[in-house]
């Protein structure tokens, strides 16, 4: 994981080895989906445990709004349309 994975799963209290074990194991075996914690539309609102996916940011046609997604959603292995790679 780098920096801001680890920064952003240890604000939601998420065990930064387990997630890397996941993204290892997708990586050796070629799988081609992402996880949350590695977009750039993935915000945490500070002082809480909030979770936002901003659909403008990642270009999702929805209403416009970011969205509150659940902490087990940002460790989820899925295909995302809007998926940005975060920069670090």
């Amino acid at each position: 994981m780098k920096g801001r994975e680890m920064i952003l799963a240890a604000r939601l209290g998420i065990g930064p080895q387990a997630i890397a074990d996941k993204l290892n194991t997708r990586n050796a075996s070629g799988d081609d989906r992402r996880v949350c914690l590695e977009c750039a539309s993935l915000d945490i609102v500070l002082g809480s445990s909030a979770v936002m996916c901003d659909p403008v940011k990642a270009k999702l046609v929805m209403t416009g709004k970011a969205v509150q997604v659940g902490k087990e959603w940002v460790t989820l292995l899925q295909r995302c349309p809007g998926f940005r790679p975060a920069s670090q």
